[in-house]
C-alpha cells in the first residue's frame, strides 16, 4: 500500500484528507506541523509527502528545503497543499525542488492523479498518459501546449485579461506581478509572436487578441487562466515538464 504522509497544522483538514484518501486505496500518516512532519519523513520514508505552506513556526518552505537538501529523502516526492495560489510561491515551490502544487479547498481527483504520477512504477510515458486521463490536464494540455509555456505567460495573461481589453503596458506588469523588467517584456513578444497579445495603448501596452485564430486561441486559454481548477492543472504540467 502506497504510504503518503500528509504535514499540516490544522487538524480538520488532516483528518477530512485522511478519510478521503484512505478511500481512494492509500495510507496516510499525519504529522501535526512542519517539525514533527520533518521527524516523521526521515522516520517512516513514505512514497510521498503532501505538505501545507503556511504552518507556524517551521513553515513548508523550510520543510521543502530540508527534504530536497536531505539525501535520504531529496528523491520522495513533495507536493504542495495549499491556499496560497500566487505565483511567487508557486515558483517559489518549484525552486526548491516541489514535485506537485494543490491549491485548497483541495480538488480530489486531481491531487491523487498527481500521486498516483509520482508513484507509479511505470515508465515515464505511460504515467503521463494516465495522469492525462484527468480531465482538467488533458483540457489545459490540449490549450496551453504550444501556446502558454511558462507560469509567468499565464500569469501575463490572467492578468491582462483582468484589465477588461483596455489594455497594460509592460512597466504596470512588472509592478503588479513583482517579477523582472527583462523577463516581462520577454514573455510579452513571446505571446504577441505567438498571435496571442496584440498592442493597446501607449508605451507598449498590450491587450488579449480579440480577433481571428489568435482571439479563438485566446479565449480557451482564458478560461485556464481564470478556472481554479484548471489553473491548478497547468501549474502541475509545467512543474512535471510536460509544458515546455
Amino acid at each position: 500500500m502506497i504510504r503518503v504522509l500528509h504535514i499540516e497544522d490544522d487538524l480538520s483538514i488532516i483528518h477530512l484528507l485522511r478519510i478521503a484518501l484512505s478511500q481512494r486505496g492509500y495510507k496516510v500518516l499525519e504529522a501535526e506541523g512542519g517539525t514533527v512532519g520533518l521527524e516523521m519523513a526521515y522516520e517512516v520514508l513514505p512514497h510521498a509527502v503532501l505538505l501545507d505552506i503556511n504552518m507556524p513556526i517551521t513553515n513548508g518552505f523550510r520543510v521543502l528545503e530540508a527534504l530536497t537538501a536531505h539525501s535520504g529523502v531529496r528523491e520522495m516526492p513533495v507536493i504542495c497543499v495549499t491556499a496560497i495560489t500566487n505565483r511567487d510561491c508557486v515558483d517559489r515551490a518549484y525552486r526548491l525542488g516541489a514535485s506537485g502544487y494543490v491549491f485548497k479547498p483541495i480538488d480530489l481527483d486531481i491531487l491523487t492523479a498527481l500521486l498516483e504520477f509520482h508513484t507509479s512504477r511505470s515508465d515515464p510515458d505511460s504515467r503521463v498518459a494516465r495522469l492525462l486521463e484527468e480531465p482538467a490536464f488533458d483540457a489545459v494540455l490540449k490549450v496551453a501546449c504550444g501556446n502558454v509555456h511558462s507560469l509567468l505567460e499565464m500569469d501575463i495573461i490572467r492578468h491582462v485579461v483582468s484589465t477588461g481589453g483596455k489594455g497594460v503596458t509592460p512597466r504596470e506588469l512588472e509592478k503588479s506581478l513583482k517579477a523582472d523588467k527583462g523577463d516581462v517584456e520577454r514573455s510579452i513578444e513571446e505571446l504577441k509572436n505567438r498571435g496571442l497579445l496584440e498592442p493597446r495603448g501607449p508605451e507598449g501596452g498590450v491587450r488579449a487578441r480579440s480577433e481571428n485564430s489568435g482571439g479563438e486561441r485566446m479565449s480557451r486559454i482564458q478560461e485556464v487562466a481564470t478556472d481554479e481548477r484548471l489553473w491548478a492543472a497547468f501549474v502541475n504540467l509545467v512543474f512535471l515538464g510536460v509544458l515546455d
